[in-house]
């Protein structure tokens, strides 16, 4: 996504966006008497005031994607500008689909499903919950971070797991996850939440919400390592350096004829293995049946 003005970079891949746990925090994603908000994505809450009246299995159209970029907007506090670009695209990634709505100064991404806001952008401007003043400390940011989430109606069940200052602690990055098990928190189902740190305006927000095909568990550390082995092994990876359980999009780069994305998430187990000149690779295991969801070697 373009955001008018600085730009502010959407990396697709979580972990450069920082859905890892390296920052992490306690907390839930709500704040006490915060909730959820006055506003909602249309894709998380069905009260009332929160519907966007679209019927499922009904796309809406371009230009009523562009009103609900339009209202977002307005709820923000933020004046868009004219419009630029109102586009149906699918994203390369995760094949999903959304309109891209792209104004002067914010641009939008909804959901043509349900018109819901999957991710939106704008230049630094003074915000209905921005103080206008420096948001310096950790203790602030994460106070803005639930105005903010809540105001964007993003999931409540997601949790405020990192929290972190990004391009030379201009900005504030916060991202929540949802815990799909105990301890175990996908990055597949995340929100990124930018803010400044100079006023505390709305900077980007971004959506995921892959849920996983399977959460079952029912093969042991000890069962996946063995069923990594061989493919490991095949490709002159001998040495094991660990494995992590978690919700993965496999590729399945060494398996044919799948060699690609797998097409969906699902609790897996993340093998590794490391050749004799130190690189490593990593092989992917159903969590559910220990079938290999495939591998490849770490870039």
């Amino acid at each position: 996504m373009r955001r008018a003005g600085i730009i502010v970079v959407l990396m697709v891949s979580c972990a450069l966006l920082g859905c890892s746990r390296t920052d992490s925090i306690s907390g839930s994603g709500s704040s006490p008497g915060l909730g959820t908000g006055s506003g909602t994505s249309g894709l998380h809450s069905d009260t009332p005031e929160n519907r966007t009246g679209v019927s499922v299995g009904q796309k809406i159209s371009g230009t009523e994607a562009v009103q609900q970029a339009k209202d977002w907007a307005q709820k923000l506090g933020i004046n868009p500008g004219a419009l630029e670009r109102d586009e149906l695209v699918e994203d390369p990634v995760y094949a999903w689909e959304y309109w891209d709505i792209q104004f002067v100064n914010a641009s939008a991404e909804i959901d043509p499903s349900s018109g819901g806001l999957r991710g939106f952008s704008a230049k630094p401007v003074s915000s209905l919950v921005s103080t206008g003043e420096r948001v310096k400390s950790r203790k602030e940011a994460e106070k803005l971070a639930h105005l903010w989430y809540a105001k964007l109606g993003a999931p409540p069940s997601y949790q405020l797991t990192a929290i972190k200052t990004t391009w030379g602690n201009d900005q504030w990055l916060t991202t929540w996850q949802k815990e799909v098990l105990p301890g175990i928190f996908s990055k597949y189902e995340s929100v990124n939440l930018y803010f400044s740190a100079g006023d505390g305006s709305l900077l980007n927000y971004r959506l995921f919400d892959l849920s996983p095909k399977s959460v079952a568990r029912k093969v042991s550390e000890e069962q996946a390592v063995t069923a990594a082995r061989p493919l490991a092994h095949a490709h002159g990876f001998s040495t094991l350096t660990g494995a992590k359980l978690g919700i993965e999009q496999a590729n399945g780069v060494w398996l044919s004829p799948n060699n690609g994305a797998i097409g969906y998430v699902t609790l897996a187990w993340t093998v590794s293995f490391k050749d004799p000149h130190g690189t490593i690779a990593t092989i992917f295991v159903d969590a559910a049946n220990g079938s290999l969801l495939g591998g490849d070697q770490t870039l």
